[in-house]
This record gives C-alpha cells, sequence and structure tokens, in this order.
C-alpha cells in the first residue's frame, strides 16, 4: 500500500479544484501558489500514489480516472476539516467560516433573496458563495463535495432532501389569446421543463417552435419583444410596467427542496442556512 503520511491537503485542494474544470492558472490565483507550486505538488501526489492523476487535454489539464476517483474522496476530506476548524473557531469569538450553496435560479432571483440577505447580515464574517445553474447540475456539484447543499425542483433522487414551497406556473402570451408561432420555455429536459411539457398537453397544447432559456427573467423579455407564449411564475410574468397577458392559470405547479448528501451531517453554518431560508 502507499505512504500516505507525505499527502497534504493542500495536495488535495490542487487534485479537487482541478476537478472544478479550472486551468492551472485559474487555481493558482485562487490558491494563492505559483504555477510551478501547483504543478509540482501535482507530481508528487502522483509519485506517492503510484497513479497517474491529471493529463493534457487540448491546452487545459484534467484529471484521469484515478484523479476523478481521488477528487472524490479529496471533497470529503476538505470538507470535513472545514467542519473541524469551524467547530474549533465556535470556541473563539466572533462567528466565521465558509458556506458554498447552489441555487436554482427562481431561489436566487426572488423566492429566498431576502432569506440570503437577512443570513449574511447576520453573519458577516461568513464567506458565503451562490452558484445559480439547473437542478440537475446543481446536484451533481453536490454530489461533487463542491456545495454543501442545493436549493433545487423535486425531484431530487439519491440526496436526502427538505421540502421549502412550491408555486404555480400559468401560461402567458399575446393578449390575442391566438396560439402564436413560437414559445418561450425552461431547457429541454430540465425539472420544470418536465412538468410544464405535462401541464401543456393535459391542456391540449403541443408547442412546436420553441426558443430556451433556464432564465425566467429572459424569458420573460423574449416573449414581450417575440410576441412568444411562455409559462412562468406570476413573480416575474406579471412584474413590471409591462406584464405578460396571462392567458391560462396553473399550467402546472412545482416544488423547491433542499438536497443534502445523503448521511452528511449538515455544518453549524449550513444548518443555521437552512434554518433561515425553511422560515421564509
Amino acid at each position: 500500500l502507499a505512504d500516505l503520511s507525505g499527502i497534504s491537503l493542500q495536495q488535495l485542494r490542487y487534485v479537487f479544484a482541478i476537478g472544478g474544470g479550472s486551468t492551472f492558472s485559474e487555481i493558482a490565483t485562487d490558491l494563492d501558489v505559483t504555477q510551478s507550486a501547483l504543478s509540482q505538488g501535482i507530481s508528487r501526489l502522483e509519485q506517492l500514489l503510484g497513479a497517474k492523476l491529471v493529463e493534457p487535454f487540448g491546452r487545459r489539464r484534467r484529471l484521469t480516472a484515478a484523479g476523478e476517483q481521488l477528487a472524490l474522496y479529496a471533497g470529503r476530506v476538505l470538507e470535513e476539516s472545514e467542519k473541524m476548524l469551524e467547530a474549533i473557531g465556535e470556541h473563539r469569538e466572533g462567528r466565521s467560516g465558509r458556506l458554498r450553496v447552489g441555487m436554482v435560479d427562481a431561489a436566487a432571483l426572488y423566492l429566498f433573496d431576502r432569506s440570503i440577505a437577512k443570513f449574511h447580515a447576520g453573519n458577516p464574517n461568513v464567506e458565503m458563495s451562490v452558484v445559480v445553474d439547473s437542478s440537475s447540475a446543481l446536484l451533481e456539484r453536490l454530489a461533487r463535495f463542491q456545495d454543501e447543499i442545493a436549493v433545487v425542483v423535486s425531484p431530487a433522487p439519491g440526496f436526502d432532501t427538505i421540502d421549502l414551497r412550491s408555486e404555480t406556473l400559468n401560461l402567458y402570451g399575446p393578449a390575442t389569446g391566438v396560439e402564436p408561432a413560437s414559445w418561450v420555455l425552461y431547457p429541454s429536459g430540465s425539472h420544470t421543463r418536465e412538468l410544464i411539457d405535462d401541464g401543456l398537453r393535459t391542456a391540449g397544447f403541443r408547442p412546436r417552435s420553441i426558443i430556451e432559456s433556464d432564465n425566467p427573467a429572459i424569458q420573460r423579455q423574449l416573449a414581450l419583444l417575440t410576441g412568444s407564449w411562455t409559462v412562468l411564475p406570476p413573480e416575474v410574468a406579471e412584474a413590471g410596467d409591462e406584464p405578460l397577458a396571462l392567458v391560462r392559470e396553473g399550467v402546472t405547479r412545482r416544488t423547491f427542496v433542499i438536497a443534502l448528501r445523503t448521511g452528511s451531517e449538515p455544518s453549524r453554518l449550513t444548518a443555521a442556512f437552512i434554518d433561515t431560508i425553511t422560515k421564509a
């Protein structure tokens, strides 16, 4: 067996960062090291483990199969290390730490934006990052230990979940009520799009020419500019000086949940954030 005594947390950070798709230059900047130190750290780790971890990929570098496997374990080790430091820090005056949260656009834009602001105001020393992406992409990040929790559209198979709230999505379009030539909808394959497609089929609609966007605010603007129909929550569609015309209420409903890695105990900071948004 390989001697693991020479492996450092910094080397694990290198591997984990490469797994996130960053370039060596970006990783070196983020971790405040030189590219030479980064390369030497990876080389030393490969020697210790007796396996190739990184390979060329065009002008970039990517993890090998062995590197991908190590990155998963590195994520766990780094997360537990942060929890250890956080626990020690609780005995000192002041509140600090790092919290990484993934959210679908609706959650970050208008459902829990006030909760995020409230948490930040109550924890000014916490370094908080919010990544906005699709549910599937966020669940993948969560599985790879890139975030502590993810707020996504249900379902989230393979994860523990906490229900947050549901919202209704309505059909909006030109005031004429005549079905247009084009639609603006969420991307194919997304959780929300699957719900919308089912709802539209039930209502007797078969959209053909479709413009796709995962940002509801952009969908609204495109619908206004092109005279298309769209399916959106009223908080977005009916906001501002130019609200979209309501065509049909209740095309579908979607439920937002907090997804956590199964069996993983949330850190103090994560638990505090969960408590904040569940009370929104």
